[in-house]
């Protein structure tokens, strides 16, 4: 029986990136027969620290420029380990040409470009996943149904307050503390492809 694999492009070295390809080298350890990652190609802005990270890491490939990853036809899914400010050239790019995609946490610095990769998602059949890793997490699940219940509140959910599980949603989501855009960061936040 030949075993399924899947090409993987990890974009960014620095710890997220190094995390992401050392969870898939041993994916195959872990999970058995199940779909076997192949690590395909890692990006870096510079050349030097790519080459390090592709002979460290076990790519086959490395380059200094993510339209590279993106465009690679061995290349099925990508992990985008980036400053927050480029997640969302990358992971809509990745997305119109069907490519799978792991985007770190936060998922982008503004409403409108979680919204742009929330619109990217909903419209490519590839599945996405962001890397909040903490969600069963019971001081985040208070702090997401304090945000859902906002509603019934007059006050915007700020800093502060006393109680230290209460988040700041410009600080925690890019957002602003108005109404709509805590509706918008909610729909934002626990509706990409849940």
């Amino acid at each position: 029986k030949r075993m399924k694999t899947i090409g993987v492009g990890v974009i960014g070295t620095a710890f997220m990136g190094k995390a992401h390809s050392i969870a898939y080298a041993a994916a195959g350890s872990v999970f058995g027969d199940a779909l076997r990652p192949r690590l395909e190609i890692i990006c870096d802005y510079n050349t030097e620290r790519a080459e390090v990270m592709r002979t460290e890491m076990g790519f086959s490939r490395c380059t200094s420029n993510w339209m590279d990853v993106v465009n690679d036809p061995e290349v099925q899914l990508i992990s985008v380990c980036v400053p927050n400010s480029l997640h969302k050239e990358i992971s809509v790019a990745a997305l119109k040409l069907g490519k799978h995609v792991w985007c770190e946490k936060p998922m982008s610095t503004n409403l409108a470009d979680s919204e742009a990769m929330l619109a990217a998602a909903q419209a490519s059949k590839a599945q996405t996943i962001l890397g909040y890793n903490y969600t069963q997490n019971p001081a985040v699940q208070s702090a997401r149904e304090l945000i859902e219940a906002h509603d019934q509140y007059e006050e915007p959910i700020s800093y502060d307050s006393d109680d230290w599980c209460v988040i700041g949603i410009e600080e925690a989501f890019g957002f602003d503390n108005t109404p709509e855009d805590l509706k918008r960061a909610k729909q934002v936040a626990w509706n990409v492809k849940e």
